[in-house]
């Protein structure tokens, strides 16, 4: 079946958050950081369960021969196989993340909002109507996920590459 995509879950999530808190402003940040959690983990959760069933039998087995258990385990079997799933599962959740919360941020015709790309992008394109200052926001988001990608997930990947198993 499909899934309820987690940004459906927002109205709900804030509302049972106000009841439980009573301040709107405080259940805004409170929700965001929740739907931020929410939408990310799963990236990061099956990168990792992926990853460790995928460690090859031969290399489980030459490390039960060689007497590696739990923490030693662990640490030289385990975490090196992993790290290139980490890595691609937090690229993933680090771009998923950028979307939920400009969308939490965007929040429209409410007294509320948490302050950000996502806000001042509302405020550019619909309560000023500036469409230079939306273009020159729209440059720094580019910017900043171009940035990363050059300087942070580009270089962690080809850090990383080295323990990739090929299956």
């Amino acid at each position: 079946g499909q899934g309820v995509p987690i940004l459906a879950l927002f109205p709900v999530i804030f509302l049972g958050i106000t009841q439980l808190v009573g301040e709107p402003r405080i259940a805004l940040e409170f929700t965001c950081i929740i739907m931020l959690v929410l939408d990310m983990i799963w990236y990061m959760f099956l990168n990792i369960v992926s990853a460790i069933r995928s460690i090859p039998s031969e290399i489980q087995e030459v490390s039960r021969l060689f007497g590696f258990k739990g923490l030693n385990r662990i640490t030289h079997i385990v975490i090196p196989s992993i790290l290139p799933s980490i890595v691609t599962g937090s690229l993933l959740s680090w771009g998923t993340g950028w979307n939920t919360i400009i969308f939490a941020e965007y929040l429209p015709s409410t007294s509320l909002s948490v302050p950000g790309l996502g806000s001042l992008l509302d405020k550019a394109g619909y309560e000023y109507g500036n469409t230079v200052v939306l273009i020159f926001l729209l440059i720094i988001i580019a910017a900043i996920v171009l940035s990363m990608e050059a300087f942070v997930w580009r270089r962690l990947l080809r850090k990383f590459e080295r323990y990739h198993i090929e299956v």
